[in-house]
């Protein structure tokens, strides 16, 4: 078995062929790797296609189809990340990859996450990397502007109970 053989797997669950088209992955030392997104941040248009289906239609089809019905192990939770190439192969849809500033991975920096340029989204796993972030006050700040006064010490507590100082 290789290296690609989940996603050979994949692909042949819809006909599909493996694509020759990469992506440079954001973390590590950045390989070339099949189209692989993270999906927390996808924007398609809303207006149905030829066939009457939204995209959103097409991803949830092709999740449901390769969650309940692909014999392949550990989908989950990567399963929105791993149907959304799949769709947009399936049906003949193609990416606009954002740059990293749309996607800025602080927990795979090392030591350079003081070093982080003016980005739309800070992707982070662990608080620490947050806090981190010369980003960090001014988040802090927007979201004290943004949550009522009278809940601002639940906020604090919650912000606490994950980790964050304040």
């Amino acid at each position: 078995m290789g290296p690609d053989d989940r996603w050979e797997r994949a692909y042949d669950h819809f006909g599909l062929p493996l694509p020759t088209a990469r992506v440079r992955l954001l973390r590590g030392a950045r390989p070339e790797h099949l189209p692989y997104f993270n999906a927390g941040l996808v924007a398609m248009p809303e207006a149905p296609g030829d066939d009457g289906k939204r995209f959103a239609d097409h991803w949830l089809d092709t999740a449901l189809a390769f969650d309940h019905r692909c014999a392949i192990a550990n989908k989950r939770p990567w399963l929105d990340q791993i149907t959304l190439p799949l769709t947009l192969a399936r049906f003949g849809y193609t990416a606009h990859v954002l740059d990293e500033s749309w996607n800025h991975s602080l927990s795979h920096r090392g030591t350079a996450i003081d070093a982080t340029p003016d980005v739309h989204v800070l992707h982070y796993h662990r608080c620490m990397f947050l806090e981190a972030a010369p980003q960090w006050p001014g988040i802090l700040q927007r979201f004290f502007d943004l949550v009522p006064k009278t809940d601002h010490a639940s906020a604090r507590a919650g912000l606490r109970d994950l980790g964050l100082t304040l």
